[in-house]
């Protein structure tokens, strides 16, 4: 085994940190991240929770219980899509972009899914997500977030982000770049990355990789749109030297500042080695460092930039392609799918105003209306949240997320049924109910809704979808 950090990683750190800090720097790039997560606005959080809230972040909180039975991410508020487990730094790189409702958005490099969905949250659901995942794998990582959450507003797409400026023209409010990276953020999450993983050689690929990145996703700006570049490493060829490279070649860029408030941090590095940084770019990029941390901040190593668009470039608009067949429902349709459902369960219609449905083969998808313009530019995955197939009938998506507002076909558990019924486990009829074969039935336990099961031969068969069955 290699020892815990190599000397060619020393030696670059030694460039960038602090003399003062080097001691509690070291000390703390292995040390294990505190349980946080972020919390929709609306949810109620169980009472048994110990939590405290994170600096800046309205949606961020640590979790201190550490006598809690269940582990965080086997929780029902984590089943049902109520809390997303992420570190601090990736629910920052969303408060800095600062996406707003109705936004066109593109997320280029989006699994495992932290900061798509809190993209979501903070746009209401509303607007467009264009979250970008080149790797299948982790695209179906994604996929399962997205869902989880509920999120309506977001078009997967699984394309080489480098190119991602094929797919638009100059029309897009907002770009998130978390750049793939060396990743010195590892090594909090496992103590052995410096001397096992982390490899020099890593960088000069990583940067070859961001540079294509950032440009990329700048042309594909609106004027004065804005973009925010973020890694998890702390080398600067990926880091103030892609920024001063980015803005050398762009003249219509600006950088802009950042605001961390009270949070820990430490302002760009301006120098490294043979290479000097502007002024500009070192006052305005922005460090957390591991050993950087109070109360209600801790995070790992991140890097943050912030750049403008001030004019357009002009660009050749590309040419509209119909990729996929993902097709809008014409209004009767949409209207005779949405009734059939409300009447079912005895669900408000209300909370099918402002959306859309799409359709994918045998596949319903409820939307946010700002897709439709989406649809025909990018190769779609998916689109909106998939509510209801025409074969098999409702989705775990629909039980969980429009299922909280069903006031018929609902069976209310207990603990041990709970236990059952999330191990995949079929259900008994209770004896005072007269379901018949075919009918779909909304489990729920307590306040949350599991999923829901279909009347088979006298049982409720468990319908849950397969990844989300306790294993």
């Amino acid at each position: 085994m290699k020892t815990q950090f190599p000397s060619q990683w020393l030696e670059r750190m030694k460039a960038i940190i602090p003399s003062d800090e080097w001691e509690l720097f070291l000390k703390s790039c292995t040390k294990p991240l505190p349980k946080t997560f972020w919390k929709k606005k609306e949810i109620t959080l169980p009472q048994d929770w110990n939590i405290k809230k994170a600096q800046k972040i309205p949606e961020a909180y640590f979790f201190q219980n550490k006598n809690l039975d269940t582990p965080l991410g086997k929780t029902l508020s984590h089943f049902c899509g109520h809390i997303y487990l992420s570190s601090l730094s990736s629910m920052l790189a969303v408060h800095v972009l600062d996406p707003q409702p109705g936004e066109v958005i593109v997320d280029t490099c989006a699994a495992p899914g932290s900061k798509t969905t809190l993209l979501s949250e903070r746009m209401n659901n509303t607007g467009v997500i264009i979250a970008n995942e080149i790797d299948r794998r982790r695209i179906n990582i994604l996929q399962d977030n997205i869902n989880r959450l509920g999120v309506q507003n977001t078009i997967l797409s699984q394309k080489d982000a480098r190119n991602i400026d094929q797919y638009f023209g100059e029309e897009v409010d907002r770009v998130l770049v978390d750049a793939p990276c060396s990743n010195d953020a590892h090594g909090r999450k496992n103590s052995k990355f410096y001397g096992n993983i982390w490899n020099e050689s890593d960088i000069k690929k990583a940067s070859k990789q961001q540079e294509k990145l950032i440009k990329s996703a700048f042309s594909i700006l609106r004027e004065g749109g804005e973009m925010v570049y973020s890694t998890c490493t702390l080398a600067p060829e990926e880091n103030e030297s892609i920024i001063q490279n980015f803005l050398s070649q762009e003249k219509n860029a600006e950088i802009l500042p950042i605001d961390l408030g009270n949070i820990p941090h430490h302002k760009g590095i301006d120098h490294f080695l043979d290479t000097k940084y502007n002024t500009e770019i070192t006052q305005n990029v922005k460090r957390l460092y591991p050993h950087l941390c109070d109360t209600q901040w801790e995070s790992e190593c991140f890097f943050l930039a912030r750049i403008r668009k001030k004019s357009l470039q002009k660009r050749p608009f590309p040419k509209l392609q119909t990729h996929t067949g993902f097709k809008i429902l014409k209004k009767n349709r949409a209207a005779e799918i949405i009734t059939r459902i409300q009447k079912q369960f005895g669900i408000n219609k209300s909370i099918f105003q402002k959306k859309i449905l799409i359709e994918h083969q045998d596949d319903i998808f409820l939307c946010s209306p700002d897709i439709t313009n989406q649809l025909k530019k990018v190769p779609v995955i998916t689109a909106g949240l998939k509510i209801y197939n025409r074969i098999k009938g409702i989705t775990t998506e629909f039980a969980l997320h429009i299922g909280t507002e069903a006031t018929k076909q609902i069976l209310q558990i207990d603990k041990s049924q709970k236990e059952k019924f999330l191990y995949g486990y079929d259900l008994n009829i209770p004896s005072d109910k007269q379901w018949t074969q075919g009918q779909e039935i909304i489990i729920k336990y307590k306040n949350y809704p599991l999923g829901h099961g279909k009347i088979v031969n006298g049982k409720i068969k468990n319908k849950l979808r397969s990844n989300l069955v306790y294993k």
